[in-house]
């Protein structure tokens, strides 16, 4: 065969063809974006695969990253996901990096659109109303946008209407700017807090922080699919450089253990899902988590008590959610 057209996707993917790499062929499949809705000419956004940064993918405007899927779990050689109707299909080996997906029922007509405004979409067909629905489309929220927070944060944002500011320091950080975050400008990220506390070999750890979508670095993740937990936490915590890690389940075979270095980037905490991210404290933080944790614990239990009581204090007009606060926890407890 010397030409198909599932090799050259243009602006839409279809069930059946593939996004990702073949190595062994050169072959690139990606998507690009329409000039507009009336051009059908390369326009400026494009959905790739990035193989060097723990394989995800990017979507970009020209070379500016906009958002991505976050590193996927990928299986050793092939493996197939299911999720309601349809099915979705991993190659990693060797030979190829890939990614497509397929319905069981045929009559569902379905496709993901790289559109000329920017948005990665999914849209299926309504025949009642002849005309395409979205189903699903990113980057939408505030903390889709890669790197809205800047460096060592975390984006905790469930919509665009919340009145709080999105952006929260890793532990042991501290903004870079505090002027551009009293001003709830993030960009700028945050920086480890100068201590004068030495994070290699002297008495630091790891804080959990929990329900994330895993960062990238400029330095290159690891993925090693032969070491325990407490193997992971060990190999992180004796290399100086190694500023993460997390444990995770790899092909239904054990646990797998991925570690970052340097800056991480582009964390997003998630309310219901997500994975556990351990980041490098030094020692006097580690004592600050066990006591903001205890302060915390303490401070729900007056909550429920007052609940209890049917009591309504000043708590009530100061808690208004709690989805912060159970962040704060996450991230504090060790």
């Amino acid at each position: 065969m010397i030409w198909q057209s599932f090799d050259y996707p243009t602006d839409t993917l279809l069930k059946g063809m593939k996004v990702g790499l073949n190595w062994r062929t050169g072959m690139h499949w990606f998507l690009t974006s329409w000039k507009s809705k009336d051009d059908a000419g390369a326009g400026d956004y494009v959905y790739t695969l990035d193989p060097a940064r723990s394989p995800q993918f990017f979507l970009y405007n020209g070379s500016t990253p906009l958002w991505r899927t976050g590193p996927w779990l990928w299986p050793s050689s092939a493996a197939e996901t299911t999720t309601s109707d349809v099915k979705i299909n991993f190659v990693y080996n060797q030979d190829e990096i890939s990614y497509s997906y397929f319905f069981d029922d045929p009559s569902v007509i379905t496709r993901v659109v790289v559109d000329s405004s920017g948005l990665f979409q999914q849209l299926m067909w309504n025949d009642g109303y002849h005309q395409w629905k979205e189903l699903w489309s990113a980057p939408r929220y505030l903390c889709d946008k890669y790197g809205q927070c800047g460096k060592n944060s975390i984006c905790s944002a469930e919509d665009d209407y919340s009145d709080r500011f999105e952006c929260l320091c890793l532990p042991g950080c501290e903004p870079k700017s505090s002027r551009d975050w009293y001003l709830r400008n993030g960009s700028e990220g945050c920086v480890r807090q100068q201590l004068g506390l030495s994070m290699c070999r002297n008495g630091e750890g790891f804080v959990n922080v929990g329900r994330v979508k895993p960062p990238v670095t400029p330095d290159a993740a690891q993925l090693d699919r032969s070491m325990s937990d407490a193997e992971c936490k060990t190999g992180c915590l004796r290399n100086c450089s190694c500023t993460a890690f997390m444990s995770l389940n790899v092909d239904g075979k054990g646990i797998g253990c991925w570690t970052w270095y340097g800056d991480l980037v582009d964390i997003e905490w998630h309310t219901n899902n997500g994975f556990d991210l351990n980041v490098r404290v030094n020692a006097s933080e580690l004592v600050l988590s066990v006591a903001v944790l205890l302060f915390l614990g303490s401070l729900l239990a007056c909550i429920w008590l007052l609940r209890r009581r049917k009591t309504k204090g000043i708590l009530y007009t100061y808690i208004e959610r709690f989805d912060m606060l159970f962040l704060a926890i996450q991230i504090f407890r060790t």
